[in-house]
């Protein structure tokens, strides 16, 4: 994707549409994995590859290798319900993403390892409907509202560690 000014869409079919804005084709590529309608969808980089970050109605996140049009690794698995947001930020040298779910969820991702990072971050009484990644203070945080509850909470990040589950 090198030079290249690209765009991502997520359909009702479960495709992960990647937009090549300077050719102007509709879509370039389309990425096929999840089983029901992409809701989310995040540009970043992972090592040296540009990659896409997607959520679904599958209650998955998945990460793509945009230069090879292919997924990287297993789907991550953990939500019980629509993955309604992600987003990509550094912890620790290392790319993360953040996604938010219809079960109130908020999940961290180290994205090389393919694993969650630490418990559900818990607290929203219903689906959460916002996620962004960022730094407050030299610490990475999460922030999260919650479309229920109205609530919006701000979670340091910076213990987070490998779970086994999930």
């Amino acid at each position: 994707m090198s030079g290249k000014t690209i765009a991502l869409s997520g359909d009702q079919l479960g495709r992960v549409g990647v937009w090549d804005l300077a050719a102007e084709r509709l879509p370039g590529t389309l990425l096929v994995g999840h089983r029901r309608a992409v809701y989310a969808v995040a540009l970043g980089q992972l090592d040296s590859k540009t990659i896409a970050v997607s959520g679904g109605n599958d209650g998955t996140v998945r990460v793509w290798d945009l230069t090879v049009g292919k997924q990287l690794g297993n789907e991550l698995t953990g939500h019980t319900d629509y993955v309604f947001l992600v987003a990509i930020g550094q912890l620790n040298g290392r790319t993360i993403a953040v996604s938010g779910s219809k079960d109130g969820t908020v999940r961290v991702w180290d994205l090389a390892a393919g694993k969650q990072l630490g418990e559900p971050l818990t607290g929203h009484t219903g689906e959460v409907r916002s996620v962004a990644v960022g730094r407050l203070g030299g610490e990475t945080i999460a922030i999260s509202a919650g479309g229920d509850d109205g609530t919006v909470r701000l979670w340091g990040l910076g213990s987070a560690t490998v779970s086994s589950g999930g």
